[in-house]
This record gives C-alpha cells, structure tokens and sequence, in this order.
C-alpha cells in the first residue's frame, strides 16, 4: 500500500471545502477565536484589557489569512496532510462555538485562561502553522508571523494563568 504525505492542491474555483477553501476555515476559526476572547472580555471586567487585546490579535490573524487566500489562489500549494488533519479545524471550530454560548452564562478567570491556553496549545502542537507546504514566500511569512504569535499568545497567557491560580491559592510549583 502506498500513502501519500502532500495533497496537491491548485487554488482556483474548484468547490472542494477541504481543499479550496482551507485558509477561510482557518480565517473562520482566528474570527471564533476572537468572539471567545471578546466574550471573556465582557464576563471578566478584572481582566478585560487582556482578553480584549487577544481577540484583537486575533482578528489580525484572520484579516492575514483572507488576504493570504486571495495571494495564493490559482497557484499551486501542497497540503500535508499528515502534519494536520483537515477534521480537526472543524473539531476544535464546534468546540470554540461551544465555549462561546457556554460563557455567556458567565465563567471563572482560571476556566477562561484554561480553554484559551488549550487553544493555543492545541495550535501549536498540531502544526496548524505547517499545514501547507509551497514555494510561495508569502504564504510562508504569514504562517511563521501567525506561528510567533501564536506562541506569544500561549506565553502570555499561561503567565496570566499562572497569576490568576496564585491570587486563589494554588501552589504553581509542581508546573
């Protein structure tokens, strides 16, 4: 049996979801990322500047990504599917959508960091950044900025998280 590690893709009209509209479900996915924190931001005023600058980031990295689709249709790009499975975005799309209604009924600081640096996490393991692979140097940039970001994210964050457990008493040391 023979597998394949790249997926060939050429963005044009094609109407393939998996395929030619992957960097909008990714764009799609940085807007939900950015409603949940805006939500956070409203149910935790103690923290609202924070979450309101993530969402705010995020909704950068969802305008990077519409402008990067426009950039690459009609050229050719490679999708590694083995680095990322496409089912995961819409997985963990449900799971943001879920997050967003479930803190509208109102949610606890160290919950809130908890989903957030599960999120982060989850994009920085699952290679969410090395999706594609192309000769494009823009395509590369975008994703290298949205990686550091990404992990700038996570960073900040887990510190917030860490902060927030020692305001209530929770031994970090064992971290």
């Amino acid at each position: 049996m023979v597998y394949f590690r790249y997926i060939y893709i050429k963005y044009n009209n094609m109407k393939s979801m998996e395929n030619e509209n992957l960097i909008k479900i990714m764009a799609n996915f940085e807007n939900l990322v950015s409603q949940l924190y805006m939500e956070y931001s409203l149910q935790l005023p103690e923290l609202r500047s924070f979450w309101e600058r993530l969402s705010k980031e995020e909704l950068g990295h969802e305008a990077a990504l519409n402008n990067l689709f426009s950039k690459v249709e009609g050229r050719t790009v490679f999708l590694d599917n083995h680095k990322f499975k496409i089912s995961s975005i819409y997985l963990t799309s449900k799971y943001c959508s879920e997050k967003i209604e479930e803190a509208k009924k109102g949610i606890t600081p160290i919950h809130a960091l908890s989903i957030s640096l599960d999120l982060e996490k989850a994009m920085i393991e699952n290679k969410y950044f090395e999706v594609f692979q192309s000769d494009i140097l823009e395509l590369k940039n975008t994703f290298k900025t949205l990686e550091n970001e990404t992990i700038d994210h996570l960073k900040r964050v887990r510190d917030m998280w860490t902060e927030e457990r020692e305001k209530i008493g929770i031994d970090n040391s064992a971290i």
